[in-house]
């Protein structure tokens, strides 16, 4: 007789609700509300000497991203705009973001957070933030 696992089912209803919740946070594109901030993708990546973010912002002006550590709280926010040139009598599909958007992201630490260094392209934004290794320390282990 083949066991039988209880909690599976909720595997597949935790799914379910997930794919809900994916298709309404699509329909209800923050940048159509007004005065609504809306949140761009972000990959963050540790490596044994720093802390990397990257973001997907693309059409937006580098000179419009702002990017600021406090601690290991890492904060970019900015504005994208639509493009001048394109003049809007009726939407057909909307899902791409406008306006202004914001992430806020509490990084692994310590950081050394003044060295920190940003650049843009492609699209992407890259932050490097080298961890604060000064603080780390070998400890020889004595034998009693």
């Amino acid at each position: 007789m083949k066991d039988f696992d209880f909690f599976r089912g909720f595997d597949f209803f935790r799914r379910d609700i997930d794919q809900m919740f994916e298709a309404a946070r699509k329909l209800a594109r923050p940048s159509l509300l007004a005065g609504s901030v809306w949140h761009p993708p972000v990959d963050v990546v540790e490596t044994p000497n720093e802390v990397i973010v990257i973001m997907e912002i693309a059409g937006a002006r580098k000179e419009d991203i702002t990017v600021t550590l406090e601690g290991d709280a890492l904060r970019i926010s900015g504005t994208r705009c639509l493009p001048k040139d394109i003049d809007v009598t009726r939407l057909h599909r909307v899902e791409l973001d406008f306006g202004e958007f914001e992430r806020f992201l509490r990084l692994p630490g310590p950081l050394n957070g003044k060295k920190i260094s940003a650049a843009y392209r492609d699209g992407f934004l890259k932050v490097v933030i080298p961890k604060d290794l000064s603080g780390k320390r070998s400890v020889e282990i004595r034998e009693e």
